[in-house]
């Protein structure tokens, strides 16, 4: 497989749009484009992409025989694919980092969410 396959399979697999990757990582969606038609990102781009997906350049250039499917069976569904790849990151943490980074995101979430609760809807 080469890099706009692999894109693609990326893409679809974690419902991702051109607009979204585009956005996310600073590129003109055009640009998505023209990868997904064969052209190959430069250096920083596909570290970039690597980044956003969570997967190694190598993966990406087709390189390494390395999964690469993002999502696996899960007993809770998840829809939103950023959601998808931030536990993807907190699973790969080193493993005496993993308990903080999750007590961390626990306490930041109960602290918004405590504070969007306080403050008076916008709609009255």
């Amino acid at each position: 497989m080469d890099f706009s396959q692999i894109l693609s399979g990326l893409m679809k697999e974690n419902q991702v749009s051109a607009y979204r990757l585009a956005k996310t990582i600073g590129v003109h969606q055009t640009t998505i484009k023209n990868w997904l038609d064969g052209k190959r990102p430069c250096f920083e781009h596909l570290h970039q992409v690597a980044g956003f997906f969570h997967v190694s350049t190598d993966v990406l250039l087709g390189k390494s025989a390395g999964d690469v499917s993002l999502i696996k069976e899960s007993a809770v569904p998840v829809k939103d694919p950023s959601l998808i790849l931030l536990c993807r990151k907190v699973e790969n943490a080193p493993a005496d980092k993993r308990e903080a980074i999750t007590k961390m995101l626990n306490e930041s979430i109960d602290q918004y969410l405590k504070l969007m609760q306080s403050q008076p809807d916008k709609g009255e």
